[in-house]
């Protein structure tokens, strides 16, 4: 116990020592200026577009192919004379098929509008304060810190002694 007491006087004698030499005193702000930064923040956005599609229908549509070449057939072979009757009805089998058929692919056809999306990383211009450029006075001369909050009216200075050989 004896022991115990004796080293805390010590630890406590050290300490007031140190503190006497190392003394807190507080001065003045004369001024603290903002510190702004620009800085550049990367933000992801989804950009969508509306696309026009042309889509088709699994279901193959013959009829038009069959409807054209039976019509066409029935005029080649009514307007058809003599020996050309024969080759105006296969002509008219033949375009009135073709035609059918652009009518089947038409049908086919649908227009649909599908939405795409995707992300987008743009970069956008903030400013940003970092800190304070702040001025105060000790010993008659003028000096300056650079702090990272704002001061207040005064700002906490702690006086260091040593010796100079």
């Amino acid at each position: 116990m004896k022991n115990t007491c004796l080293m805390l006087s010590l630890v406590l004698s050290g300490v007031a020592l140190a503190g006497r030499y190392n003394d807190v005193i507080y001065v003045d702000v004369i001024d603290a200026q903002p510190i702004i930064e620009t800085i550049s923040v990367p933000e992801s956005r989804e950009i969508c577009e509306r696309m026009p599609l042309d889509k088709r229908y699994s279901k193959k549509h013959k009829g038009g192919s069959i409807l054209g070449g039976i019509i066409g057939g029935a005029i080649g072979n009514k307007f058809g004379r003599g020996s050309g009757r024969d080759a105006a009805t296969i002509a008219g089998v033949m375009i009135g098929a073709s035609v059918g058929a652009q009518k089947d692919k038409a049908r086919n056809r649908y227009h649909e509008v599908e939405t795409r999306c995707f992300i987008d990383t743009v970069y956008v211009e903030e400013e940003q304060l970092i800190g304070y450029d702040v001025s105060y006075r000790y010993n008659g001369e003028l000096r300056y810190i650079e702090m990272a909050e704002y001061p207040g009216d005064q700002i906490k200075l702690r006086l260091n002694v040593s010796v100079i050989e």
